[in-house]
C-alpha cells in the first residue's frame, strides 16, 4: 500500500496558509516561560532552531517510522542510548509529494524511558502531542529529546490518503464526478478536523464543477454541522449561493448528501 501512496503522490503548490511565516511567541520577560513548555508548530522550531535551543516545548507530530541515530561525534544522541523517530509536522499535507518527502529526522527517545515505551512502536501516520527539549542544534537543525508524549484520537490513515491523492489527480484531469467520489471516500470520523474540512471543500468544488451545485451546497452544509466551523468552507458555501444552516439557497431545496463509501462521522474528538 505504501508504494501505491508514493506512486500516486502529486506535486501541488502549498497553500498560502502553509507557506506563511510561523506565529510569533508572546512577549514578556526572558524568565516568563523558563520552566513552562511553549506550544509551538514544529515548522517554527525547524526554521528558528537557535531561538528554541534549551527550551522546553510541546508540538504535534505525525509519525513516519523509526530512523537511525547519526553523527554521534557531535551530539550526545548515541544509538546505544536513544531511539530516533522520523516524523512530519501536524499540518504537513501528506498528499503533496514535497510535504510527504519533507521528513523531520531528529526526534529522539531515551531508551528505557516511558516516552520510548509509548512511541517506539508508534504506527505510521499516528499523531502525538510531544513535549521535549531542543537539546542540540546540529548543522542548523534542531535535535529534540522527547520527554513525554500522548497519542491523539484522530489521525490520517493510508486508505484516506490514497483517496485524497486520487481525488487531486482526477480533479486535474477534470474528471469531476470521479474526483468528488474519491474525496467522499476519503472522509471519515477518525481523521483530524482540518483534513476533513479540506476533503469536504474539494469534494464540493468537484461537484460544483461537474454541474451539481445543489449537491455541493448540501455536502458543505452537512459537513459543517458535523465537523464544526470552517472559514474556507463557509466562504465556498457563499460563493456557491448557499448559506450555512437555515433556509436553502437559490438552487432550491436541500437534498440528501450522497451515500458515503467512507462517510462523515462525528467531530474530531481530540484536536
Amino acid at each position: 500500500m505504501k508504494h501505491l501512496v508514493l506512486a500516486l503522490l502529486v506535486t501541488l503548490p502549498l497553500s498560502a496558509q502553509q507557506q506563511k511565516a510561523p506565529p510569533q511567541r508572546g512577549a514578556g520577560g526572558w524568565w516568563g516561560d523558563l520552566f513552562r513548555a511553549s506550544t509551538v508548530a514544529l515548522e517554527e522550531v525547524v526554521q528558528q532552531p537557535e531561538t528554541w535551543r534549551g527550551r522546553r516545548l510541546s508540538f504535534v507530530v505525525q509519525v513516519q517510522r523509526r530512523g537511525r541515530v547519526r553523527d554521534p561525534f557531535h551530539t550526545r544522541f548515541e544509538e546505544s542510548a536513544y531511539i530516533s523517530l522520523r516524523c512530519w509536522s501536524e499540518s504537513a499535507p501528506l498528499w503533496v509529494r514535497a510535504a510527504y518527502e519533507d521528513v523531520f529526522e531528529h526526534l529522539f527517545l531515551r531508551r528505557g524511558s516511558e516516552v520510548a515505551r509509548s512511541m517506539s512502536a508508534a504506527p505510521e501516520y499516528s499523531r502525538w502531542l510531544v513535549t521535549g527539549v531542543v537539546a542540540e542544534v546540529v548543522k542548523g537543525e534542531p535535535w529534540i529529546e522527547a520527554k513525554r508524549a500522548r497519542r491523539l484520537k484522530t489521525e490520517l490513515d493510508e486508505p484516506s490518503l490514497v483517496n485524497i491523492v486520487k481525488g487531486f489527480l482526477l480533479r486535474d484531469l477534470k474528471r469531476w464526478d470521479a474526483a468528488a467520489s474519491a474525496f467522499h471516500a476519503a472522509d471519515g470520523a477518525t481523521l483530524p478536523q482540518h483534513v476533513r474540512a479540506m476533503i469536504v471543500r474539494e469534494e464540493a468544488k468537484a461537484l460544483a464543477q461537474g454541474g451539481k451545485k445543489t449537491l455541493a451546497v448540501a455536502r458543505l452544509r452537512a459537513a459543517m454541522e458535523l465537523i464544526g466551523e470552517d472559514a474556507e468552507a463557509r466562504a465556498l458555501l457563499a460563493r456557491l449561493g448557499g448559506r450555512a444552516g437555515g433556509a436553502p439557497g437559490p438552487d432550491g431545496p436541500r437534498p440528501d448528501p450522497p451515500a458515503p463509501e467512507g462517510g462523515a462521522g462525528g467531530a474530531d474528538g481530540n484536536r
